[in-house]
C-alpha cells in the first residue's frame, strides 16, 4: 500500500495479527463499530428528530448507540467495544486507532490511560484475533 502512495491507513478489523502484520499500518485499538449506516431516520420515528442520539435495542437485549448525522440519516455502533489495551506487546508494532462514540470526556481519558499503563477491563470486550 505503501507503494502506491498511502502514508496512513486503518486496517480492518476482521484481519487476523498476522496479516495485519503483513500489510502494516494503523491498527483499531479500542471502539465501537459502525454497523449500520441508515437513510432513514430511525430517530425521528421512535425519539422525535428534535434529539441527536439514542439507543437500539436487539433482541437480545445489548444496547446499540445511534447517532443522528446529516441528511437525517443514522450511524448505528455495535453494542461491544473492541479493547486492546491489556494487549499492547501483541500490536505494539502498530499505530493505534481509537473510535469513540457514546463515550463521555471521563470515559475517553480512563480508556486512554488504560492504554497508557497496558491496564485489562472486567466490561464487555471484542479482540482483533490473533
Amino acid at each position: 500500500l505503501l507503494s502506491l502512495g498511502l502514508e496512513k491507513f486503518i486496517l480492518s478489523p476482521e484481519l487476523t495479527l498476522p496479516q495485519a502484520r503483513d500489510i502494516g499500518g494503523a491498527l483499531i485499538a479500542y471502539g465501537k463499530f459502525p454497523v449500520m449506516t441508515t437513510h432513514k431516520c430511525v430517530i425521528k420515528s421512535g425519539e422525535g428528530c428534535d434529539k441527536c442520539s439514542c439507543y437500539l435495542s436487539d433482541r437480545t437485549g445489548a444496547k446499540m448507540y445511534c447517532e443522528g448525522i446529516f441528511g437525517h440519516r443514522n450511524i448505528i455502533y455495535n453494542s461491544t467495544p473492541l479493547y486492546m489495551a491489556d494487549k499492547l506487546p501483541s500490536v505494539k508494532e502498530f499505530a493505534h486507532h481509537f473510535i469513540f462514540s457514546d463515550e463521555s470526556k471521563a470515559e475517553c481519558y480512563k480508556i486512554i490511560e488504560a492504554y497508557k499503563s497496558g491496564r485489562a477491563t472486567n466490561e464487555k470486550m471484542r479482540r482483533v484475533r490473533v
